[in-house]
């Protein structure tokens, strides 16, 4: 999963025409949220068949994602070969976007993680509609978000 994140963002930023950058990050920001929004839904509904249909839909779903990742083409980038040290890893410019994320995503997963145990424990349905109406303000919010930065640009 952490292998899969990096690469196939830094490959999404390489493929993405620059004129429609936002727009693109947009959709693959929103293909990575919609799975985080929709996965915790399916995986309660198929929990509550049984563990053994969870974890073969989850393998089946490892399997066609490594397929489609084998088809995957990317084009040769020349990169200049650079010692490793701390200062290339880390980037004063980019500490209060990593800061603000990491707030949210933990806030996030003690979200999701709560409603999933608050609605099983209290008789409610199983939170799959918070994560539906989450994927679908996702869905809307990237969409005209992303075009809309490309045409009037990132400050609006």
């Amino acid at each position: 999963l952490a292998c899969s994140n990096t690469t196939s963002s830094t490959i999404a930023t390489d493929v993405i025409p620059k004129s429609r950058f936002a727009e693109g990050m947009g959709m693959f920001g929103m293909a990575t949220a919609l799975a985080t929004a929709v996965a915790p839904a399916l995986g309660l509904a198929l929990m509550g068949k049984s563990f053994r249909v969870l974890f073969l839909t989850a393998t089946g779903f490892a399997v066609l994602a490594l397929g489609l990742f084998l088809l995957v083409k990317t084009p040769k980038l020349v990169v200049e070969k650079n010692s490793l040290s701390f200062q290339a890893l880390y980037s004063k410019n980019a500490l209060p976007a990593s800061t603000i994320m990491l707030i949210f995503l933990l806030t996030f997963g003690a979200l999701e993680n709560f409603l999933a145990k608050f609605a099983s424990e209290n008789g409610l349905p199983s939170g799959g509609v918070f994560f539906a109406i989450m994927a679908m303000m996702l869905l809307l919010v990237r969409v005209t978000m992303g075009k809309l930065a490309d045409q009037k640009g990132e400050g609006l």
